[in-house]
């Protein structure tokens, strides 16, 4: 179901929604403008938030209701952009808006498109990138304390502040193991021969268990209704029970 936003609200939107069984009144949410749409809830809307934003060029922005932390972003494509914020590799990235889907779960998080530029085809890289510049400007100076990108930059790491450890160089000296004398036996466990016979796996039966943890299964998803239709050792393997490859 997808909310829209009523004219007379231009910057804060209050929400009272259910998560893991329990209601709670969210906080509320910043905005530089009116949203062009408005998802009160990521997990229960993804259907329309993806399907609403395919083939777009969008500036969007995540809003945790708990925390009212907010994350502002571009995509060429916002149905393939806005649909990888679901995928648990993606979630695994080590980012503030990644961290927040995770610990509060996607029901706890609102979508806004803040401004839907027409079809992808249409707009350069430059002009994307040059209106989501526009809104994080206007973030960092309305609210800083509440934004979640690292970079005040759009589509650029420009800005973000490692630590001091971060700049220093471990070449030479400066390396844990610079100098350091190995030992014979070390050495000869390094070059010593690990085929065949010497290698500890050596005709060693795997379990299936253990061989599907080694294996990096392919999962394919219908474009539309965006449920998985399932799971397959090789892209070979899926098209020929979905019918699609000769």
């Amino acid at each position: 179901m997808l909310y829209l936003v009523p004219a007379d609200i231009f910057t804060e939107i209050t929400v009272i929604t259910l998560s893991n069984n329990f209601l709670f009144s969210a906080v509320k949410q910043n905005f530089i403008t009116k949203p062009y749409r408005y998802y009160s809830n990521a997990l229960l809307h993804r259907k329309d938030i993806v399907n609403d934003s395919r083939n777009c060029a969008i500036i969007y922005q995540w809003t945790c209701l708990i925390t009212g932390k907010i994350y502002i972003g571009s995509a060429s494509k916002g149905d393939t952009r806005l649909n990888s914020y679901y995928y648990p590799s993606t979630l695994k990235r080590n980012l503030p808006i990644y961290k927040s889907l995770l610990y509060y779960g996607h029901e706890t998080h609102s979508v806004a498109i803040l401004e839907n530029l027409g079809n992808s085809k249409n707009i350069s890289k430059s002009n994307l990138l040059a209106r989501e510049q526009f809104y994080l400007n206007e973030a960092f100076q309305m609210f800083s304390d509440k934004v979640l990108n690292l970079s005040k930059t759009a589509g650029s790491t420009l800005g973000i502040k490692h630590s001091k450890d971060f700049s220093i160089s471990r070449a030479g000296v400066l390396n844990p193991m610079y100098n350091r004398v190995k030992s014979p036996e070390f050495l000869a466990i390094q070059k010593r021969d690990k085929q065949g016979i010497n290698n500890p796996q050596y005709k060693v039966i795997k379990s299936q268990q253990t061989i599907d943890k080694l294996s990096k299964y392919i999962e394919v998803f219908d474009a539309e209704s965006i449920e998985k239709i399932g799971k397959f050792k090789t892209v070979a393997e899926g098209g020929n029970v979905l019918n699609i490859l000769e």
